[in-house]
């Protein structure tokens, strides 16, 4: 399905819009991740980040230069762009190809980190350069073809924020360049990627876990794997949530991920632990659909570009 076919039933299932920059956005749902078995008949666009300083591709990761609220590259989005990279327990990234289902392990990440350092959450900027961060805070840069891992030079634990989930969300609608936005318990914050520094944007007004997503052309969801989960849209500029829809299909006692792509949300969970299983969610049909009942690792983080497009 594509965005511009879904738009009107979507928002109207929701009753909200999501924001861009503390703007009204009107675009659907696009998800970020995808499952290990191919599914029929979803379409996309592109997937949302916002910023506004330009990255470039290196071996090992992406180098960033400009300024402003945060961003990486503002240039065209390649094939490759469409990819779906996940990482499993063990501390593997695996790219998933959406368009033919297939799942292929890239190669264990290699970050200086000391044991017992997890990775926490991944994104991934338009020049196909994965960011990390990891439980102790620290932010890294990750090279989608290899694997190969340096440091950001991001300062831990800045306004709160010592470890958080991470999207990168489009500017304007439709735009090129782009925002990392972060959220914890806090609330959403966005880091600028030429300064690194953390700025916060409001408040839940309350301690809530949640992981990011972007959507297509701005919008911004978080998922909130409590016992009785939970998806919403949040304003990046305000933290301020909008219509709740259950999840009573996703179960969430053990690790969990979750993205967007081809206008359905992805969930990646293992409640029996060991293997990770996943669904897809259509926030317009309200239908959750198993998708691949066991991949054979766990999976804790799933991130996508805001050019992932997915072709039906």
């Amino acid at each position: 399905m594509r965005c511009s076919e879904s738009l009107i039933g979507f928002f109207l299932t929701w009753g909200v819009t999501a924001c861009a920059t503390g703007s009204v956005a009107d675009d659907t749902v696009e998800t970020t991740t995808a499952a290990t078995t191919a599914s029929s008949g979803v379409g996309g666009n592109n997937a949302s980040s916002s910023s506004s300083a330009t990255t470039t591709s290196t071996s090992s990761g992406t180098a960033t230069s400009g300024s402003g609220t945060g961003g990486s590259g503002q240039g065209e989005c390649g094939p490759k762009e469409s990819d779906i990279f996940l990482i499993s327990k063990t501390n593997e990234l695996h790219r998933f190809e959406p368009k033919t289902g297939s799942l292929n392990k890239i190669g264990p990440l290699m970050c200086p980190v000391v044991g017992g350092v997890t990775p926490v959450s991944i994104t991934v900027d338009r020049d196909e350069g994965a960011w990390v961060v990891y439980n102790d805070g620290r932010l890294y840069k990750v090279s989608t073809m290899s694997a190969a891992c340096t440091g950001s030079g991001f300062v831990p634990s800045q306004q709160g924020f010592k470890t958080f989930s991470m999207a990168f969300v489009a500017n304007t609608p439709g735009g090129s360049p782009e925002t990392l936005t972060i959220a914890n318990t806090v609330g959403i914050g966005t880091i600028d990627v030429g300064t690194l520094k953390v700025t916060p944007h409001g408040s839940f007004g309350g301690s809530q876990t949640l992981q990011l997503t972007g959507a297509a052309k701005g919008a911004l969801f978080g998922f909130f794997p409590s016992s009785s989960a939970y998806l919403s849209p949040i304003d990046p500029q305000t933290s301020t949530l909008g219509a709740h829809q259950k999840l009573d299909a996703i179960k969430t006692t053990g690790t969990s991920a979750f993205a967007q792509w081809g206008g359905s949300f992805w969930f990646f969970t293992a409640p029996i632990g060991t293997s990770s299983r996943i669904d897809r969610y259509d926030p317009v049909s309200k239908l959750t659909e198993p998708m691949n009942p066991s991949v054979g690792f766990e999976i804790i983080a799933a991130g996508v570009s805001t050019c992932a497009t997915a072709s039906p």
